[in-house]
């Protein structure tokens, strides 16, 4: 009875040794089911030998051949037991198994057929797979658009917030709008100064030109007069000089004035319109 209390703790052992080799799982289960037929036949080995004791001390002393039957019961008894210790103490070799390495899938080649283009622009000739440049889609048509702010890069279909659209400028803030004017006012001043000055110039050019011309009528005048004198018949020598005298006094004073006016005009001219 003892031997087979024995036998378990080799049992167990034997049993965890199989746990490291063939894995947690298993051995536990194992070790759980041996244990509990170890136990299921311990507790009827006691039994048989408690009924064997009970009938023992309950009848007469046996006879030389119940002896016999006696010893030969007990003698299977204990063989049976020693099988089942040997049973029990047999290892569990886990069978090992080589991994067996899945087959690499082949990629399956599919024959698509490419897309047909589709025309996105069913009034534009020829094939338009996208909408072209400067054009948007409406339905399927390709309508072009409109650009309001041709200064603007891009194409403004609508002006933008803050801007105003202007003939000559394009779309401009009003900021840079009352800039631009300005300029403008400016600039046109300066072109009416100049236009103004070049009106001036001329005028005293035309002036200059014109005084010049009355000085030498003049001079010719009195040229013809003095030669009219100097041929005059019975004129002694000192009235004809007298007269000459008095001819260039009189052309002096008559292109005086005019000389005057004319050098007037020449210096303004000089300033204002020479460089």
């Amino acid at each position: 009875m003892q031997r087979g209390f024995i036998t378990i703790p080799v049992i167990i052992i034997a049993l965890f040794g199989t746990v490291i080799v063939g894995g947690g799982g298993y051995a536990v289960y194992k070790v759980n089911q041996v244990q509990q037929e170890s136990d299921q036949r311990v507790a009827e080995l006691e039994r048989k030998f408690e009924e064997v004791a009970s009938t023992t001390a309950n009848t007469e002393p046996l006879t030389d051949n119940e002896e016999q039957a006696t010893t030969t019961e007990e003698t299977a008894t204990s063989t049976e037991m020693e099988e089942t210790e040997e049973t029990e103490a047999a290892p569990v070799v886990p069978v090992v198994s080589e991994p067996v390495s899945a087959p690499t899938p082949q990629p399956v080649v599919q024959n698509i057929p490419a897309p047909t283009p589709v025309d996105v622009c069913l009034n534009i000739a020829g094939l338009q797979t996208t909408v072209p440049d400067g054009y948007k889609l409406s339905g399927s048509s390709c309508v072009k658009m409109e650009d309001k702010c041709q200064n603007i890069e891009g194409i403004q279909e609508e002006v933008p917030a803050g801007m105003l659209l202007t003939r000559e400028y394009g779309c401009i803030s009003e900021r840079e709008l009352d800039k631009i004017e300005q300029a403008d006012r400016e600039q046109r001043q300066a072109e009416r100064e100049i236009e103004e000055l070049a009106e001036k110039c001329d005028g005293l050019k035309t002036l200059v030109y014109e005084a010049d011309q009355e000085i030498l009528d003049i001079e010719e005048k009195y040229r013809i007069k003095k030669q009219e004198t100097a041929s005059a018949p019975g004129q002694t020598l000192s009235q004809g000089n007298a007269s000459l005298n008095s001819l260039n006094s009189q052309m002096y004073n008559e292109i005086a004035p005019i000389e005057t006016e004319r050098n007037k005009n020449a210096n303004e001219y000089n300033f204002l319109c020479v460089n």
